[in-house]
């Protein structure tokens, strides 16, 4: 499913009206509605007490909609008016000419009294683009102080629609009934924390409108992952490729170790993992599948082997640098060097990304996958962590653009930014997940849907989702807490089998 900004959904919206000619009234009318279903099935009992909480425009107009809905159902509630009533919008003034007529109570936003079961957050919809300051503020604060839970209608006030950053105090919603689409700050953090149980509802704004909108972000899930055909009963190892991973180092063989065991069990036909020889005995140990080509006896693997490593790799399937590599040493240059002397698929991860330079990037068009955390991904395009934070979207799909390679820009919410402009955001992410490893893990089920033929975009989508799927299974019947990376290697034919069954 397509994710809009408050742009693309307001021009829906617009085309909606202008060119099917369906009122805005309407489409209100169709929202308070399907939300006013939404929510008496959720909280079943009619015995429950509402305090609906409406601002001046559109966002208020569906809130005093849902509670003329809610009344009819049998609901008992009243409502509380933050503005006054020559500031409301047309659609709302309607609306609230009919209310007046209900035997339902309508109050100033001043006289709410906090003993209600559920408060319907109505005062803003996904056009905000400032902090909350005076009584809105106020109004936020009480909502959020409140015993009751929360219905946030579209979005929570006090969040804008078009950025997952906070912009200052917000609700804190249980749930959030948004329409026709998922919005940015439903599906990424650290917005998507104050949204609660996300619930689309359909408002009769049709399908095929939405592509005159352009979205560019799309959410990972079934209905979006790709699909992983079975083998062949005839088929050998041959077929499926030979994936390299060069990494490891002394104290750190463990991530070369993770990545080189993720590859072979996503299904790469032959693994070799480039390692310093110091680290030979106890990787060798742990993956019988594994083959090795070791360097000489350093603590790291050193530039002067350059000319070895390109002439072993320059006929494999795909390459991965990174996983415990570390930084000592002439790392620069032999990342250089790699990139440029060799022309097959290359994945960057954790130090092969702290090792790249900027110029090394123009050389990777169209053949590399890179797998950064927030901090990498900010130190790589030099700019702040906290300056990304505030516009990741447009950051991950400017460089992708730019330079021709698949970003998997890892976080609680994880992006995968292609070269085309779209942009998959995986909302799945789990605490278990937060644990040294982990992303050994994800670039080695990358590395492994590589070599066995899959396209960049369709491995690292895989990676992604088998990789947060597997965790989100295992944490529903286990302790987050003892989740490590091995336990998440060991369970992805769970994820994948289901692949295996989807036919889009």
């Amino acid at each position: 499913m397509e994710i809009l900004d408050s742009y693309q959904m307001s021009l829906a919206d617009r085309l909606t009206i202008e060119e099917l000619k369906i009122p805005s009234i309407v489409l209100m009318e169709n929202a308070a509605r399907a939300s006013a279903d939404m929510i008496e099935k959720i909280v079943g009992s009619k015995s429950c007490s509402f305090a609906v909480i409406v601002g001046a425009g559109n966002n208020g107009g569906d809130g005093i909609a849902i509670a003329r809905h809610l009344y009819n159902k049998g609901f008992h509630l009243e409502i509380f008016v933050a503005e006054s009533e020559e500031k409301f919008s047309q659609d709302l003034l309607i609306n609230y000419e009919i209310i007046k007529r209900y035997p339902i109570k309508l109050n100033r936003m001043e006289d709410y009294e906090d003993k209600f079961d559920y408060i319907i957050d109505a005062l803003f919809g996904t056009g905000l683009n400032r902090s909350l300051e005076g009584k809105y503020l106020e109004i936020v604060r009480k909502i959020n102080y409140s015993k009751a839970k929360i219905f946030s209608v579209d979005i929570p006030s006090g969040l804008s629609g078009s950025f997952p950053n906070m912009l200052g105090e917000a609700v804190k919603a249980n749930w959030t009934i948004t329409f026709c689409r998922p919005k940015i700050p439903h599906c990424i953090y650290p917005a998507k924390d104050y949204c609660g149980e996300v619930l689309v509802v359909d408002i009769s704004i049709p399908d095929f409108i939405i592509p005159k909108v352009e979205p560019y972000l799309y959410q990972l899930n079934k209905e979006t992952v790709p699909s992983i055909p079975k083998r062949l009963k005839f088929t050998h190892k041959g077929a499926y490729g030979h994936a390299v991973l060069l990494g490891g180092s002394l104290g750190k063989s463990g991530a070369i170790t993770i990545a080189t065991i993720a590859t072979i069990r996503t299904g790469a036909g032959l693994t070799t993992s480039i390692i310093p020889e110091k680290i030979f005995s106890s990787f060798a140990a742990s993956i019988p599948e594994a083959m090795y080509f070791t360097v000489e006896d350093f603590d790291y693997i050193s530039y002067e082997e350059i000319d070895k490593v390109v002439e072993f790799v320059k006929d494999k399937t795909v390459l991965t640098i990174g996983p415990g590599m570390g930084t000592s040493g002439r790392k620069k240059e032999l990342i250089n060097e790699l990139i440029d002397r060799t022309d097959i698929p290359v994945i960057l991860d954790a130090d092969g990304i702290n090792n790249l330079s900027i110029s090394d990037l123009n050389k990777l068009k169209f053949r590399s996958v890179i797998t950064p955390h927030l901090g990498e991904f900010s130190r790589l395009i030099g700019v702040s962590k906290d300056e990304l934070q505030k516009d990741i979207i447009k950051m991950a799909r400017e460089f992708s653009v730019k330079y021709g390679i698949i970003l998997v820009l890892k976080s609680a919410s994880t992006l995968v930014a292609l070269p085309d402009g779209v942009i998959y955001v995986y909302s799945g992410g789990i605490p278990a997940l937060a644990k040294g490893g982990s992303g050994d893990c994800l670039v080695g089920i990358i590395t492994g849907f590589v070599s066995q033929g899959f396209s960049l975009r369709d491995s690292a989508l895989l990676g992604v989702y088998i990789f947060g799927e597997t965790g989100r299974k295992l944490s529903s019947i286990r302790n987050e807490l003892t989740i490590t990376a091995t336990d998440l290697i060991k369970n992805i034919d769970g994820i994948i089998d289901e692949l295996q069954h989807i036919i889009h």
